[in-house]
């Protein structure tokens, strides 16, 4: 290959690279924070270039790839295009179109991609149509003006940031047939007042409602065992939750700074209470099943307000350091007459006495 050969090659290469940075540039991605890495299949297929979307042409259906217009307003997807089903938005199509107001999505889709409409923090309202099964991590994470969304039936995942630092958003509604909420789903949603959790889901993950302080009550429901880590972190307006029976572990922090919660029933099968979990709250009486083994570090320390804690089995036989350390100053450890591992009149530092089943208050639940 001759100099001259090379140079031109090399020049090709320049000017290619150059135009797909200026193609990057235009509309919304990119504007402000950096954008998610584009998937590493963005070009299979035909991808056609328009005045407003960019798309990929799949042979039977349509991928939204990204919208390139200034980003103000309400835009309206088209469900059809080249006589082709518009059936999915892709990673990223509309990410970080801060003056976005209004989307309306055609019934032909079934796909909402990672990030789709991520940072879209003009966009108060959007209609997330029935034939939608999927919607991907992120996808409205930080829209911060979305006030209420209603997920469709077929949608099986909240995936892990679907609504992270939603913080207008009010009210949810997850419809029967929703298995998990995953890791942040609704983490930083200050906004969000009430959560109607439908029987059907059987895991909420690490995070899922952390930092929503709006939150005054809760129901888990039957089939969850497990209330993960951080689920309600710093909850701090949550006032009454209810755990299903089903529930067979409490993880670490999973109530952690939750101040307003007063009162809570811990079910007869839970075998342990995980480090932190019931750290700073408000609780001021709490009954401990007799199906508890273990209990980690810090459980219950800090709640200022914590006097009674009523055991109604042996001594756990895994009892870590600090468990109701700095609760109130007349705090006192109850057990049932007969059972094993206590001692009077302290137990592992902590004052304890006696009491007989429904004779002390919250001691007879």
């Amino acid at each position: 290959m001759t100099n001259l050969t090379k140079f031109n090659v090399i020049r090709t290469a320049c000017i290619i690279l150059v135009l797909f940075a200026l193609y990057l540039s235009t509309g919304c991605i990119g504007d402000g924070d950096d954008a998610p890495v584009v998937p590493a299949d963005y070009y299979n297929g035909t991808v056609v270039l328009s005045d407003n979307f960019d798309y990929k042409d799949n042979g039977d259906s349509i991928t939204i790839i990204k919208y390139k217009a200034s980003g103000a307003g309400s835009v309206v997807i088209p469900g059809v295009i080249n006589g082709r089903p518009v059936k999915s938005i892709g990673d990223n199509a509309f990410f970080n179109c801060a003056g976005l107001t209004g989307v309306s999505i055609p019934d032909s889709v079934t796909g909402i991609g990672w990030y789709a409409f991520a940072g879209c923090t003009g966009l108060t309202g959007i209609l997330v149509p029935d034939s939608v099964t999927v919607i991907g991590d992120n996808a409205f994470s930080g829209c911060t003006g979305l006030t209420g969304i209603s997920i469709p039936a077929g949608v099986a995942e909240i995936e892990n940031n679907t609504f992270y630092g939603c913080t207008g958003l009010t009210d949810v509604i997850i419809p029967n047939g929703v298995t998990s909420i995953e890791d942040n789903a609704f983490y930083g949603c200050i906004g969000l007042k009430s959560v109607i959790i439908p029987d059907s889901v059987t895991s909420i993950d690490d995070n899922a409602f952390r930092g929503c302080t709006g939150l005054t009550d809760f129901i888990i429901p039957n089939g969850v065992t497990s209330i993960e880590d951080n689920t309600f972190y710093g909850c701090t307006g949550l006032k009454s939750v209810t755990i299903a029976d089903s529930v067979t572990s409490i993880d670490d922090n999973a109530f952690y700074g939750c101040v307003s919660l007063a009162g809570v029933s811990i079910p007869a099968d839970v075998t342990s209470i995980g480090d932190s979990a019931f750290r700073s709250t408000g609780l001021i009486a709490v009954s401990i099943p007799a199906s508890v083994t273990a209990i980690d570090s810090n459980a219950f320390y800090r709640c200022g307000s914590l006097s009674s804690v009523y055991f109604y089995g042996n001594a756990p036989a895994e009892f870590k350091f600090g468990v109701f350390d700095d609760c109130a100053q007349d705090f006192k450890i109850y057990y049932i007459d007969g059972r094993t591992g206590w001692t009077v009149p302290t137990w592992n530092s902590y004052p304890t006495s006696q009491f007989v089943p429904g004779s002390y208050g919250i001691g007879g639940l």
